[in-house]
């Protein structure tokens, strides 16, 4: 993903629409251990995801970066930390979706991987040993 020169579509009010749609997430994920409250903000495509689970962030301790405009997207870094003292980074990355800010948990996926991700039905933890 490439800096974007005329980032319309997330200059404010959608930067901080973005901002605040992670904020929000985290709170209900993370604060309340709300995942059903936490996946309304994320894509349509992204609640599709059955290896992504919002209750997997309840109790970790996190902290908000600065969000960068990238394209169509807002990239959020965030730091997590768990009571064992691990930590973990994830860029969310957040979109306008029906003119609303939501998590893309797919794009996030795939821009933490570097490569795109195909999420396929029917693969067996045995199939991915092989």
């Amino acid at each position: 993903m490439s800096q974007s020169e005329n980032p319309e579509q997330f200059s404010p009010p959608y930067r901080i629409q973005a901002l605040d749609a992670v904020k929000l997430f985290l709170h209900l994920a993370a604060d309340k251990n709300d995942p059903l409250a936490a996946r309304a903000l994320m894509t349509a495509e992204s609640n599709t995801i059955p290896a992504f689970d919002p209750q997997g962030l309840a109790g970790k301790r996190y902290a908000i970066g600065e969000p960068v405009v990238d394209e169509d997207a807002v990239i959020i870094p965030v730091s997590f930390s768990d009571s064992t003292g691990l930590m973990a980074q994830m860029p969310i990355v957040v979109i306008l979706e029906n003119e609303t800010a939501k998590l893309d948990i797919a794009s996030t996926m795939e821009l933490m991987l570097g490569a795109e991700v195909n999420y396929v039905d029917g693969i067996s933890e045995e199939d991915l040993t092989k």
